[in-house]
């Protein structure tokens, strides 16, 4: 197993009395030291699982393992190998020596996720959803993926971001640049042709900035008719990072403008009694849970004792951290300055952060009860705190005094400087550490393993943000 990278095994221990000790600045400090260490450790042992088990999973690592890290099966996804890459591409954009490591064996791991993933058809490049291997490392199945988030932001994130580390190493390359420049164009212009196709096929003709649930709106021959023309939350708002990614490279602002449509559209989804945004926008109707049952076990699950169930974390995604990551990068302060008292206010109507500093999971809305919303006795979410944390994150990048801002905690209140700190530190002890991570608060570390779509993208966007604030505001 590879060995804890420097930096995680020398960053101050990350504790919430470092505010008192050495400023807000401090912590976030440390915390960026910690989560890239862990997150290049996270890479690191990717890489070896690569390098032991790469033959059997077409040049891939297995991404599902066991607590010993043994593979529990022969299917790998795309989510989860696109998820990696983008972890490895962030950490390679803060660390040029990392970068420098472990470049090669990411363009490597990167052009077999092309070939096993990756279908040219006449609308354009569609990534699978998963890929299945015989015990010898011969490809049996491919399996097809029908919903937009999936088939955009978790089938070309990681490669996206590849190609920025690309050129960052191309140019401290001089031996390696033009091997460099050329991938990083290749993976451009696919990804670039992909996010066009995924477009054709899910944006909704009709409303700007809406993008259907399934490919052109049509109901799955499983599913229910009356969700023709589904629009869905749970998918809307995971399409955001996908956006962001793109515009990045898109020299065009095509990218841009339609992620500032995609965030309009979802602001019209809020419920204004709870503050929350519903997750489901039937074409026809209202809700439906004798509809919402009918559906796959993937969002069924969203119909608890008939009532719809949201979850805090897409709520934080759309109205706040993409709006506010949006007008950060622009430097508009007094909008990230509204997000944030609109935040203060739905958080303390629900009473949406616990007091270990982590925003809630899940709210049932009950539109004719007062309170409109039952909170659900879930566990905390950890890629949900990360959410919290980088939109947090957009205030401090901008010149907000956190600390200047209370929140309701329980019986009482709190600084949202410290709400980031204890967050940040229940998380570094509890949810990731650098060899697992857990989806929920309460699941052990030791024992987890690699689960599906384990949540190390959400780290990989910390560390993003924690690195702007900390070149912003030094």
């Amino acid at each position: 197993m590879p060995a804890v990278p420097a930096q995680t095994a020398s960053a101050a221990t990350l504790k919430e009395s470092t505010l008192d000790e050495r400023g807000l600045h401090a912590v976030l400090a440390d915390a960026f030291a910690r989560i890239v260490g862990k997150v290049q450790q996270y890479i690191d042992i990717s890489l070896e699982l690569r390098r032991t088990h790469g033959e059997r999973y077409g040049g891939m690592p297995p991404t599902e393992l066991d607590a010993r890290l043994q593979p529990t099966g022969f299917r790998t996804t795309a989510i989860d190998q696109q998820r990696q890459l983008y972890a490895a591409a962030h950490a390679a954009l803060v660390d040029p020596l990392y970068s420098s490591r472990v470049m090669d064996d990411l363009v490597e791991w990167h052009d077999a996720f092309l070939q096993h993933f990756v279908t040219q058809t006449t609308e354009g490049p569609i990534v699978s959803a998963a890929v299945e291997f015989a015990a010898d490392g011969t490809l049996v199945a491919q399996v097809l993926e029908s919903a937009a988030h999936r088939r955009f932001t978790y089938a070309l994130e990681g490669s996206a971001v590849l190609v920025r580390a690309l050129g960052a190493a191309a140019s401290r390359s001089l031996a390696k640049r033009a091997v460099y420049e050329r991938k990083s164009r290749e993976i451009r212009d696919l990804v670039l042709a992909t996010g066009e196709a995924f477009h054709r096929e899910f944006a909704d003709p009709s409303v700007h900035g809406r993008y259907f649930l399934y490919e052109r709106g049509r109901a799955p021959t499983s599913g229910p008719p009356e969700i023709e023309g589904l629009s869905h939350n749970n998918s809307q708002s995971y399409l955001i990072k996908g956006m962001e990614v793109l515009a990045a490279l898109d020299e065009s602002d095509t990218w841009s403008g339609r992620l500032d449509r995609l965030l309009r559209f979802i602001r019209t989804q809020r419920d204004e009694r709870s503050g929350l945004l519903h997750e489901f926008d039937f074409i026809v109707g209202h809700w439906d849970p004798g509809v919402v049952q009918r559906m796959s076990g993937d969002i069924n699950w969203q119909n608890q004792d008939g009532r719809e169930t949201v979850i805090l974390g897409h709520t934080i995604a759309g109205l706040w951290e993409g709006p506010a990551n949006r007008a950060a990068r622009a430097c508009r302060k007094a909008e990230v300055a509204a997000l944030l008292e609109e935040f203060i206010d739905t958080m303390n109507r629900l009473g949406g952060i616990h007091a270990n500093g982590l925003p809630a999971n899940a709210f049932a809305l009950v539109p004719e009860a007062d309170p409109p919303f039952r909170t659900l006795p879930w566990r905390e979410g950890a890629w949900q705190a990360e959410l919290l944390w980088q939109f947090l994150l957009r205030a401090v990048e901008v010149g907000i005094d956190l600390s200047a801002y209370d929140v309701r905690v329980g019986a009482t209140s709190l600084g949202l400087d410290r709400v980031l700190a204890r967050g940040l530190e229940y998380h570094d002890s509890r949810m990731f550490d650098g060899t697992f991570y857990v989806s929920e608060n309460g699941q052990e570390l030791s024992r987890a393993g690699r689960q599906y779509a384990a949540p190390i993208n959400h780290a990989a966007e910390t560390i993003d943000a924690l690195g702007r604030v900390l070149v912003t505001r030094p």
